[in-house]
This record gives C-alpha cells, sequence and structure tokens, in this order.
C-alpha cells in the first residue's frame, strides 16, 4: 500500500511531475460478511431429508455464489473510494507557474497556496504552504491521535489554491508520499 511520483526534467527549469495512486484496501470483512449470509441462505433452505447429490449441488452453489458476492463487494467499495479520493495525475511546474493537466494554467502570482488534504472528510487537518512562508512540516490526523479509516490512509491529495477557486493536482497518495510531492513543488516555486 504505497504511492509514488517521478520528476521529469523538461528543460528550462521546467519538471513534469507524475504521481502513481496507491491502491485502495479492499474491503475484506463486508464482502466475507455477505458471502457467509449467502452461503448460510442456501445450505438453509435446503429441503428436508436432503440427499448427497442435494447437499454437494447446495455447497457448489453455496462457494460459488459466496466468492462472487465477495469479488463484486471489494470492486464496488473500491470504486466509490476512487471517486472520493482523486486518484493519480500529472502536472509541470516551473519557478514562473504551475501547468494543471485537468486545469487553468496557474502563475506564480495567481497561487495563494498549496493544500496537502485527504479527499475522506474530517480525517486530517490540512497541511497549507503559502507563498513567503516557511513549510512547517506533516500535521496530518494521525499526529492528532484521530482514527484513520485504512481508505484515509491512500486518499491524500495535493491542492492550489489561485484566484477564485482551487485546482487538485494529484491525489491517492499515502501522507508520506503526498507531503514529499509538496515539498518538492515548494522548493521549484520557490515558496519554502
Amino acid at each position: 500500500m504505497d504511492s509514488s511520483y517521478q520528476q521529469e526534467q523538461l528543460g528550462g527549469g521546467r519538471v513534469r511531475f507524475t504521481v502513481h495512486p496507491a491502491p485502495v484496501p479492499k474491503a475484506r470483512g463486508v464482502g466475507l460478511a455477505l458471502a457467509g449470509a449467502l452461503g448460510l441462505f442456501v445450505l438453509g433452505t435446503t429441503p428436508v431429508p436432503p440427499s448427497a447429490f442435494m447437499v454437494l449441488a447446495r455447497a457448489a452453489v453455496a462457494g460459488c455464489g459466496g466468492w462472487w458476492v465477495y469479488r463484486m463487494t471489494i470492486r464496488w467499495f473500491a470504486r466509490r473510494a476512487d471517486r472520493a479520493r482523486s486518484p493519480g495525475g500529472t502536472f509541470v511546474v516551473s519557478a514562473s507557474s504551475i501547468e494543471a493537466s485537468s486545469g487553468p494554467n496557474i502563475t506564480r502570482d495567481q497561487l495563494r497556496r498549496l493544500v496537502v488534504c485527504n479527499g475522506v472528510p474530517k480525517v486530517a487537518e490540512p497541511t497549507v504552504v503559502n507563498p513567503g512562508t516557511v513549510y512547517s512540516g506533516m500535521q496530518t490526523g494521525a499526529q492528532n491521535g484521530r482514527a484513520r479509516p485504512a481508505k484515509a490512509a491512500v486518499s491524500y491529495m495535493l491542492r492550489a489554491e489561485h484566484g477564485g477557486g482551487s485546482s487538485t493536482l494529484a491525489g491517492g497518495m499515502t501522507a508520506t508520499t503526498a507531503h514529499g510531492l509538496l515539498t518538492d513543488v515548494s522548493r521549484i516555486l520557490s515558496l519554502a
């Protein structure tokens, strides 16, 4: 369960950042509970007196059906988590601007601040870097003693606040990766 990013020098002081998101943790508990409930239902509705063939057939249906329910539940939860966490991203940074792949180009003058936050609400305090201030380090929910669900651990994103809006540059990261990315981008923009 780890994310990463790559830096590619493009020349002229421009650097392309490509973020590879961490995989979403599997919701095994819910999938196993639903698969077990289906298996008990199928086996519990076996007519009395059961024949050996009927028990084997019902056990096969319970096993196959349970496996299918388990896999579908994991996929459903993973899709929901991916929608909330804004996975991955590519953007280009230079000393004078940020060129977001899915948003506006943000000049250094328009940039209000860079923010590391979590896509899962009420999990962590954001880490903020304002132009002209010193980056103070990690300020995650784990340091504040808050419990973090597994999905939240891979849902950190880097956002750029500018003018009247905010643009997500990349997401789907662990806290360590997100703060490393924030440090590298801040260094190029001379924010810290």
